[in-house]
Parts: structure tokens; C-alpha cells; sequence
């Protein structure tokens, strides 16, 4: 009875665990992976038993894992860590992830790893930001043409330049 009350409880967090959305997975101190749920196998286009066994700096690539080791490194030291990362999954997503500690009676075992995507909310800052230096170049833009058309009016008057700095007429 208590056997299978245990494999039911399994169960549950297995199907709990799959159908979060966000990348969640326990990582040992030798960094490779443990437990990942389905989605990562949606994101890295393998398959769960594929992963399982793997260095995480294999999985997510060189130029992620050298934004993720410290944090990690952090986590196995007892620290709780969030930060952002990017270039992760077949599609190169923007994730925000939480490294967690995984306490035991001797220390630190390993740790878990929750990755929440922020892509959308990246794209759309960097279209804001976009928008902003477009409305930017375009206001200098009209100030230079301003200035030049200026200029010209001064110099056909007979007028010349005499500080750059200040674009003041004789």
C-alpha cells in the first residue's frame, strides 16, 4: 500500500511538472542533468532520455553556459540566484532562470533549475528601444537639415562662421 502510494505521488509530480511551460530540471554537481521536464525536450528537440546524463554546457551550448556557470556555481555554494539568459533552445530563446539549492544534511547536493521565457518580453523591449533611437536619428536628422538650410541662408547673406561649437554668424 505505501509502495504504490509513493509511485501514485511520483505520478502526480511527473504530469505537474511536464505540464509547466517553464524549463524545470536538477542538476548535480558534476553540472549534468538529472531530471528535466518536457519541455525541455520541445526546446532542445531531444529526447528526455537523451538529456538525462548530460553536461548542461553540452545541452545549451558555450556561449549560454558561460553566462549560466556562475550563477550555477552560486547554487551550489547555497545561494539562491535569478538572472537572464539567452541564446537557449533550437529557436535561441530569452529565458529569466532561478538556480535553487538543493540542501541535504551535508551541504549542498545540487541544484534545480527554473527557466521562465521572456522572449516576447525581450522582442517587444527591444522594438521600444528601436522605435525610440528611429524617432531619435530622425529629430537630429531634422535639426542638422534645419541648421544647414540655416547656414546657407547666412552665407548667401554675405555672413560667415566663426564659432563651430556655438553656429554663431558674423
Amino acid at each position: 500500500e505505501r509502495q504504490r502510494a509513493l509511485l501514485e505521488s511520483e505520478e502526480r509530480l511527473r504530469t505537474l511538472i511536464d505540464a509547466s511551460p517553464a524549463l524545470i530540471s536538477y542538476i548535480d554537481r558534476n553540472e549534468r542533468y538529472l531530471l528535466v521536464n518536457q519541455t525541455y525536450e520541445r526546446w532542445f528537440g531531444k529526447t528526455r532520455e537523451s538529456i538525462l546524463g548530460t553536461r548542461m554546457e553540452d545541452l545549451i551550448g558555450p556561449e549560454a553556459y558561460g553566462r549560466a556557470k556562475a550563477p550555477f556555481q552560486r547554487a551550489l555554494r547555497g545561494e539562491a540566484v535569478t538572472f537572464e539568459n539567452f541564446a537557449l533552445g533550437l529557436d535561441g530563446r530569452h529565458v529569466q532562470a532561478h538556480f535553487g539549492p538543493d540542501r541535504g544534511k551535508d551541504g549542498v547536493r545540487s541544484g534545480f533549475v527554473l527557466s521562465s521565457d521572456i522572449t516576447s518580453r525581450v522582442e517587444e523591449e527591444l522594438r521600444r528601444q528601436n522605435e525610440t533611437l528611429r524617432a531619435m536619428s530622425a529629430k537630429l536628422r531634422a535639426d542638422i537639415k534645419k541648421k544647414k538650410k540655416l547656414y546657407l541662408e547666412k552665407e548667401a547673406e554675405g555672413h560667415t562662421l566663426i564659432d563651430d561649437d556655438q553656429s554663431q554668424f558674423q
